[in-house]
């Protein structure tokens, strides 16, 4: 209007206006700034008594801030036009200071914050008012037991003793239950975050044992000429799903690598054999009525086994001899030393990379089929970890990217952030997880793309 020839009439009129809505610009920035921070930190400082025994200070602060600004809104209610708004006195003023004190709220918030994530790095996978949730009821495991989900990938309960100040075992989601060698004394315990580091260390060390157990089991119940069906079956019934296939990887490297070693192409028969001998028993029983649990099992172990077959049936038609031949070394090969540290018992090798197992609890979930297009991809992507590089599986929606992606980093490593990153995701927010990734070991695989932190 300022560039037209008849400004001139108006041009007062004109010169008013242009102020006004340049403060009214001014006015609702810096309004809806504050409404934001306020909004985020009221649900957080209002919303539990706890927080305010944690943050004596911020909550003092935040109660003044509140104060002001519920008085403001109280002034504007009764002048809701806008102009009247506009000639509130010192409105924009009061806005800049609850603005600059919101700010530094948030800023001691976030810094608390973030001393509890370095000090238990799962923390990272929960929000800042989980978070503030979960540490004012550190000593109530029932009220964190909903966001276990969120920091264990397979632990959807603890369980705790029977007069509830010790935490001795855990549960999936499906109900399967492992039990801890030695129980956490939460109780005890004033930093939630040093019982959940015994809680995790804990989960490692069963799902260790167990695999130990079953290795042993399992040595004696094939130790025969004929695997002992009924003992076999019985042990798929009390192992855990997890550890049943973990066993039968292990059972194949060895099996597999003996009759490489000899230089035998009976010895691989014979395994094949061994193999299509388990799975007609299970290709048997699973038209029985089973427990859903038992039934994944059994799904596990079948998927499992028709992928070593087909890999030993590769190995017999390309005339496989030596444990150096590529045809071998390129697939997921499993191994157990029981003298090694927890540490380091399962080790896994892929060519030439080679990882320990994180003995990371994953519950009974959906198993993949394998084929030799998802080898192949196991096989770039762990070279790609090995070298500290990451890796971006292409192709059409709905192929199994994201599932392949946290297959593998399952297999040899711990937690890892996954999901796809939505328009709108904070870049700040997302740097901050990549950078503190490192402390937890963990593996990013947003958005398909696999990301070594």
């Amino acid at each position: 209007m300022k560039t037209l020839h008849f400004i001139k009439v108006f041009e007062e009129e004109a010169i008013a206006w242009e102020d006004k809505l340049n403060r009214l610009h001014l006015l609702f920035d810096t309004w809806i700034d504050v409404q934001r921070k306020w909004v985020y930190l009221e649900g957080v400082f209002c919303g539990s008594s706890d927080i305010q025994q944690l943050l004596p200070q911020e909550s003092s602060k935040f109660k003044t801030i509140d104060n002001d600004f519920l008085i403001m809104m109280k002034k504007v209610a009764k002048s809701p036009h806008i102009l009247d708004v506009l000639n509130i006195q010192g409105l924009q003023h009061t806005l800049e200071r609850l603005s600059d004190m919101l700010s530094k709220v948030q800023k001691a918030l976030g810094e608390y914050l973030e001393k509890q994530r370095s000090a238990f790095p799962r923390f990272y996978f929960v929000g800042d008012e989980d978070l503030l949730e979960i540490i004012g009821h550190s000593k109530d495991v029932v009220k964190i037991q909903r966001h276990l989900r969120k920091m264990f990938a397979g632990i959807a309960l603890l369980k705790l003793s029977d007069d509830e100040t010790s935490i001795i075992g855990m549960l999936s989601r499906e109900h399967e239950e492992i039990n801890f060698p030695d129980p956490v004394k939460y109780k005890e315990i004033s930093k939630i975050h040093e019982w959940l580091n015994m809680v995790e260390n804990q989960m490692r060390v069963s799902l260790g044992n167990c695999l130990d157990i079953s290795l042993r089991e399992f040595i004696q119940l094939s130790s025969k000429d004929e695997l002992d069906k009924d003992l076999f079956l019985k042990w798929v019934e009390t192992t855990p799903a997890q550890i049943i296939v973990l066993t039968i990887k292990v059972i194949w490297t060895q099996k597999v690598e003996n009759a490489l070693s000899n230089n035998s192409q009976v010895f691989l028969k014979q395994t094949l054999d061994w193999i299509g001998n388990i799975l007609d028993l299970l290709a048997f029983n699973v038209l029985f009525d089973l427990q859903p649990i038992t039934r994944k099992k059994y799904e596990h172990l079948i998927i499992e086994l028709i992928h070593q077959r087909d890999v030993i049936r590769r190995l017999i038609q390309a005339g496989v001899k030596t444990l150096k031949d590529f045809a071998w070394t390129e697939e997921m090969r499993f191994y157990w030393n029981e003298k090694e540290s927890h540490e380091t018992k399962l080790m896994i090798s892929i060519a030439n990379a080679s990882f320990a197992y994180g003995f990371e609890y994953l519950g009974v979930v959906d198993k993949l089929v394998q084929t030799p297009l998802t080898d192949r991809c196991y096989l770039t992507l762990t070279q790609a970890l090995n070298l500290r590089l990451g890796g971006a599986p292409a192709g059409p929606a709905g192929t199994g990217k994201s599932l392949r992606n946290s297959t593998i980093v399952y297999t040899p490593n711990g937690p890892k952030l996954n999901g796809d990153l939505q328009i709108g995701d904070e870049v700040c927010k997302i740097g901050v997880f990549r950078v503190h990734f490192k402390d937890g070991g963990f593996v990013d695989c947003s958005d398909d793309h696999l990301l070594v932190c």
